[in-house]
């Protein structure tokens, strides 16, 4: 855990200032926003697919560590273009300010739902400890 634990926290920390950069012709509106969201949940599919079936795909430390960087590039990139777009879609001071409280709100209430999910996940005996055989 500790060896993908880094690359995603730093991962996360280079996207935030590529949405600064330059934007690529498939990330220009939001709605090419939200589909790039949604390839970025696929990636979750595939990295617990990596964690619950050891067949489904290679067993390497190079791939998942890979997979969790893009997904954390991904995720810090998303996350600031998400507030721009937001606020940027609303004239007023006052309805931009709603907006980042909403936005804030609900990121705090995904990071909640994140921790207690797992710990469900980690009490429920679905994911074998390391070195422990079912």
């Amino acid at each position: 855990e500790i060896v993908l634990y880094f690359p995603r926290l730093f991962s996360d920390l280079i996207g935030r200032p590529l949405a600064r950069c330059p934007r690529p012709w498939f990330c220009k509106n939001k709605e090419q926003i939200v589909k790039i969201a949604w390839a970025r949940i696929s990636l979750m599919f595939v990295f617990f697919g990596y964690i619950a079936f050891p067949g489904l795909f290679p067993r390497s430390d190079i791939f998942i560590v890979v997979v969790v960087c893009v997904f954390s590039v991904l995720s810090g990139y998303l996350a600031v273009l998400s507030y721009e777009y937001a606020a940027a879609s609303l004239e007023t001071k006052a309805g931009q300010s709603v907006c980042g409280t909403l936005m804030n709100s609900t990121f705090q209430m995904a990071c909640f739902t994140a921790v207690i999910s797992s710990v469900l996940v980690s009490e429920s005996g679905f994911i074998d400890e390391p070195g422990e055989e079912r």
